[in-house]
């Protein structure tokens, strides 16, 4: 396909030349995948492809609801709003019960946002993308290429876009060609990459792939930071490991039972954090020096003239934060509209904000400090919460991560827990092909 648009001046001028050769190779075809690091620039790869395929885009972006306004603001910035109007439709909508009805007369061009969403191509969401996918032109955005050893996400996610037959005729196929099947322990089947298969697969998707994950030159520094717990949390922490029930004579109602060893992680959490939940939905608050200590760290940082952007597992602790913070916050959560209007004037300078909330790329580009008062037990989502500080459009040269950590609380085991997750992936590619190297 020869390109015979071009995009708006200001678009080309904010891309790197990178970007720029990414957007140019896959403008070539009518269908594309960019498979590129978190936060090095996928947004405007897409936009820039879509002038080159279209002329005039009107794309139909299918994301995650929390990313519609993500696309909107990036569109905005480069000074495009007026020409340039896209049409958002949330991932959960494919693989609804009821029939999706699109109308392929109000968009000339397709952005598949987070394609690893569509890694198995046997799922109805997978399924509908397939089917609305050869019909305008197409390209899917990922932050990964495989997990762990199932080589199988590739060919879902190139499977999306009709990519597949490049490299295999069918799933059969793929599976005769890229993979050995091994035998564990348990006796259960497993397959595993051969020798060079992604190379391979690469090399076949060439003319209509760009993949970029470059190593990390920004100076990355983690920091930990203990606190003891106050009396009263130590005392909901005994009862609870002892007897896996709390009561609280203070509050009518409150009752809390604890049935499982996963329940008593998360309840943990949440006492660490400075607060319980039980089953009925009542709350009791509780004294936390994790919030004492984040309190010291943001006036220490505040007043050094910085910004701030702290990150917990749960929406009360967000809520509680808001108002134990005595300096203006701005909330990112499910339940709370994100005032970015507050946050870009400098109105407020912290921010707290729910581990895997939507946010715009560009909010937090420029916050060189983030603090983890708690996070959930997703090695992906902790690493997209990072993205949204260490972005490649910045300037600075370091970033900072506290991560906040009661003792005798669980705080540390799930961050160890999370980085295990990651090392594990890492362990089990290396295993694997060392197996086969000396198998085959």
């Amino acid at each position: 396909m020869r390109i015979d648009y071009q995009p708006p001046p200001q678009l080309l001028d904010s891309l790197s030349d990178k970007q720029r050769e990414a957007a140019v190779r896959l403008s070539k075809e009518n269908r594309g995948l960019v498979w590129w690091k978190v936060g090095e620039g996928k947004t405007r790869i897409a936009l820039c492809w879509a002038y080159y395929v279209t002329g005039k885009p009107r794309p139909l972006v299918i994301c995650s609801p929390g990313a519609f306004r993500q696309w909107q603001d990036e569109i905005d910035l480069l000074g495009l709003t007026r020409e340039l109007k896209p049409r958002f439709l949330s991932y959960g909508m494919l693989s609804r019960g009821k029939p999706l009805v699109i109308d392929f007369e109000k968009f000339n061009c397709l952005i598949i946002d987070e394609l690893w969403l569509y890694k198995n191509f046997q799922s109805k969401r997978s399924r509908m993308i397939y089917d609305i996918s050869h019909r305008v032109p197409a390209i899917g955005l990922s932050g990964s290429m495989v997990t762990a050893r199932n080589i199988e996400d590739l060919y879902g996610q190139a499977r999306a876009l009709r990519l597949d037959t490049l490299f295999a005729r069918n799933i059969t196929d793929f599976r005769r060609q890229f993979t050995i099947e091994w035998k564990n322990y348990a006796g259960f089947m497993e397959r595993y990459p051969t020798k060079k298969a992604v190379e391979q697969i690469q090399t076949a998707l060439q003319e209509v792939a760009h993949i970029y994950f470059p190593k990390e030159t920004r100076e990355i520094r983690d920091i930990t930071a203990n606190v003891d717990p106050t009396i009263e949390q130590a005392k909901i922490k005994h009862k609870l490991v002892s007897t896996y029930y709390y009561d609280n004579e203070t509050k009518d109602g409150f009752k809390l039972e604890v049935t499982s060893a996963a329940a008593m992680l998360v309840k943990l959490q949440q006492v660490s954090d400075g607060f319980l939940r039980d089953q009925e939905g009542n709350i009791v608050f509780i004294k936390s020096s994790k919030a004492i200590r984040l309190r010291e760290l943001c006036t220490e940082l505040l007043d050094a003239g910085e910004r701030i952007l702290v990150w917990v597992a749960f929406r009360e602790s967000a809520n509680q934060l808001r108002k134990a913070l005595p300096f203006p916050v701005v909330l990112l959560s499910g339940e709370h509209p994100f005032d970015y209007h507050a946050w870009r004037k400098g109105e407020a300078k912290v921010c707290v904000a729910t581990v895997g909330s939507g946010a715009s790329l560009n909010d937090f580009k420029d916050v060189r400090y983030a603090i983890f008062y708690s996070t959930r037990f997703s090695h992906l989502q902790v690493q997209q919460a990072k993205g949204r500080t260490n972005r490649k459009s910045s300037d600075l040269a370091c970033r900072y991560y506290y991560y906040l950590q009661t003792t005798g609380f669980p705080d540390r085991d799930v961050y160890e827990m999370i980085e295990q997750s990651r090392s594990s992936e890492e362990m089990v590619i290396s295993i694997t092909n060392r197996i086969l190297a000396n198998t085959l």
